[in-house]
């Protein structure tokens, strides 16, 4: 397929040289990109350069369709309330659903319960002790892992720095 320009097409001199009875392929850039766009018959070279160009749509690839897939909050709130209760994964699923008609299999559920549990059942209290354990974790990683050792060594230690050669090395390791 050939590409003409508009300003190829105004120096054409082809018999039929009539832009409304031709089908005129231009390109456009935007940004990077060239964009090919079709005139159809009824419209000429003016109207088009007016006309926005757009991408064309792609075919849509595996994996879910696009769509509303998040949960609210009242329907989390209703998950936590079943689940804290002591019902099975097959009743919270069948009185959610009759709820909310989601149309979701009892899998969707039981997995979104287990994505929100942490932060529901953590009161303010326990949610602080967490941050400062992670920072402390993160702050002194090599200590930490002292600590661990000596525990699972009955009372084995190593140094710091010992444990940092080691992390380096697994690191450089796993890269390779």
């Amino acid at each position: 397929m050939r590409i003409i320009k508009k300003e190829d097409a105004d120096n054409h001199e082809a018999p039929n040289t009539a832009l409304s009875t031709a089908k005129l392929n231009c390109t456009a850039t935007k940004g990077a990109t060239a964009i090919k766009r079709e005139l159809s018959p009824n419209t000429d070279a003016d109207s088009a350069d007016e006309q926005i160009p757009t991408a064309a749509a792609k075919k849509q690839r595996r994996g879910r369709p696009p769509g509303n897939s998040s949960f609210t909050k009242e329907q989390d709130a209703y998950i936590m309330q079943l689940r804290q209760e002591g019902k099975s994964t097959t009743l919270v699923h069948r009185l959610f659903e009759e709820r909310f008609n989601t149309g979701s299999n009892p899998k969707r559920i039981k997995n979104r319960y287990f994505a929100i549990k942490d932060e529901c059942l953590l009161n303010e209290l326990e949610e602080n002790i967490l941050i400062q354990a992670i920072e402390e974790i993160e702050t002194d990683m090599a200590g930490a892992i002292v600590k661990r050792f000596k525990e699972l060594s009955n009372g084995k230690s190593v140094t710091k720095s010992y444990v940092m050669k080691k992390m380096k090395s697994r690191q450089t390791r796993s890269k390779a």
